[in-house]
């Protein structure tokens, strides 16, 4: 089913999600093996095309959830730069992003309506992994308990 409740044949639903992540008509096509010319027939279906953009608005609202959960490890991650880096122009450009961020307008508000429990759970989850990724292994387990802190109080930790 569509994002209106129709049912769709299966190649139009792989056209709809190849052209919703930036896939060319061309793309879309092999994709969902038709021609180019076929995915630009079913584009000028308004109702098709409809779909195609309410597709696109539901990736582009997950990403802006994704966004906004990262913002949050980010900015620990500035602070504890500014704080704690050896080099003096790692701590310099730190500071200076997190100022920047204080004083400038935020450039939107994030609406997490429809998004469930899970899909925020899962956002976290994956961020943490990308996060312990991306740190030295010597603060994984610093990172792991300011996380659990985090998590017990819903606040961040100084």
């Amino acid at each position: 089913m569509d994002t209106n409740g129709r049912s769709r044949d299966p190649k139009d639903e792989l056209i709809v999600d190849a052209l919703a992540t930036g896939a060319t008509y061309a793309d879309a096509g092999k994709t969902a093996k038709v021609s180019p010319r076929t995915v630009r027939r079913r584009m000028e279906d308004p109702e098709f095309r409809a779909d195609v953009n309410a597709a696109r608005r539901e990736r582009i609202q997950s990403i802006r959830g994704r966004l906004a959960v990262a913002g949050v490890d980010g900015v620990a991650v500035l602070a504890q730069l500014a704080s704690e880096a050896a080099s003096e122009s790692v701590r310099l450009g730190a500071a200076r992003a997190l100022v920047q961020m204080a004083v400038e307008p935020p450039r939107g508000q994030l609406d997490l309506t429809g998004v469930s429990t899970t899909d925020i759970a899962k956002i976290g989850s994956d961020l943490f992994e990308l996060a312990m990724r991306s740190l030295p292994e010597e603060l994984h387990q610093r990172y792991a308990l300011e996380v659990k802190a985090y998590l017990e109080s819903g606040r961040m930790p100084s």
